[in-house]
């Protein structure tokens, strides 16, 4: 159970579940009732586990929604949406496992390059830049694109991985739509 304070002040809730699964495809649900109200919502998302044994890449987080953390690094908060308003920065986080060691220098090299299309239109390209070290044994980063700069719509941001010493290429496609940003309420609110 929540406080009330804490209910009031929460963008999202953290639900944290660790499950084995053998590589294959899945697809993870979940339903929330709010008690007071009587809403249900729901989510659905689909998912590939991957062999471990293969270089891979996890699922890119998408969101708007981050806290700064110790150095000024943001901290990300998750978000079960597409939907972001066109203010402050989308941010897009990335991990890569299983890379190949380079015999030469006993490391691993990833790069990274996107392109953010609207429609058939490049408007932003980037990289490659090299991913770095994370815990986890991972390589990963973390880069930011300007909401405001884009207009509302559909967008789709491609993220092109080169895997340097074996020269593996994988790329992902992540979609996105760009919202109006809310309009505050003008005036007093009504009198009950």
């Amino acid at each position: 159970r929540l406080l009330p304070e804490t209910r009031e002040r929460a963008q999202y809730y953290p639900y944290r579940k660790t499950l084995d699964l053998e590589p294959g495809h899945y697809q993870a649900r979940l339903v929330v009732h709010d008690r007071r109200g009587g809403a249900v919502g729901s989510v659905a998302h689909d998912l590939e586990v991957p062999s471990l044994d293969e270089w891979r890449v996890a699922s890119p987080v998408l969101t708007d929604a981050f806290t700064t953390g110790n150095g000024g690094a943001p901290q990300l908060m998750l978000v079960a949406r597409r939907e972001f308003p066109a203010a402050g920065k989308l941010l897009c986080s990335l991990e890569t496992y299983g890379a190949a060691l380079d015999p030469s220098t006993g490391t691993s090299r990833v790069l990274l390059s996107y392109v953010l299309r609207r429609g058939s239109e490049e408007l932003a390209r980037g990289g490659p830049q090299a991913l770095g070290p994370i815990p986890g044994e991972a390589l990963g980063a973390t880069f930011g694109l300007p909401l405001e700069a884009l207009a509302t719509g559909d967008y789709e941001l491609e993220l092109q991985f080169l895997e340097d010493v074996r020269g593996q290429r994988k790329a992902l496609h992540e979609r996105f739509t760009v919202t109006a940003v809310p309009s505050e309420p003008s005036g007093p609110p009504p009198s009950r």
